[in-house]
């Protein structure tokens, strides 16, 4: 009986083959305006620097606000994400600009994306910014900004 049992159990795992896990899978994402509902702030910025948190498991982006749509006034913010993709985390490049749909709560500290939001490059935000319309405000970018950020961040 325990060979039998054996045997069906080998020959179930044969038949089934590996089995691959995905520690991150994000459905389909919402509509920008159910999105940008859902976020605790919508806004514009280039990435100044990427930083790792007291946490390993989270990075801290800081952000120099273009334009916003909701929730920040400030020319600068921080915004978290995990530090790895597995658990959906976003990857910013340091000196790109993106729309960034952020929650408070979602990860460590602060305002939080993933790459299950609708976070993105500006590049690939055009449909976006024509459903969200234009932004509350817009915030001057000084010129020497990025490099003063760089020098004082290295």
């Amino acid at each position: 009986m325990v060979k039998l049992l054996s045997v069906l159990i080998l020959s179930a795992a044969l038949f089934l083959g590996p089995v691959t896990a995905y520690a991150c899978h994000c459905g389909p994402l919402n509509p920008p305006l159910v999105e940008a509902e859902w976020a605790d702030a919508v806004f514009t910025g280039f990435v100044l620097t990427v930083t790792p948190t007291a946490d390993p498991d989270y990075v801290d982006a800081l952000v120099q606000v273009t334009a916003f749509w909701k929730g920040v006034g400030l020319t600068t913010v921080h915004v978290y994400t995990f530090a790895s993709g597995a658990e959906c985390g976003f990857t910013f490049q340091q000196g790109n600009e993106y729309l960034f749909y952020a929650k408070i709560g979602m990860t460590c500290c602060g305002l939080g994306v993933a790459l299950c939001t609708r976070t993105c490059d500006v590049s690939s935000a055009q449909d976006d910014f024509v459903v969200l319309g234009p932004p509350v405000a817009t915030v001057p970018v000084i010129p020497e900004t990025w490099g003063m950020a760089k020098e004082r961040y290295k």
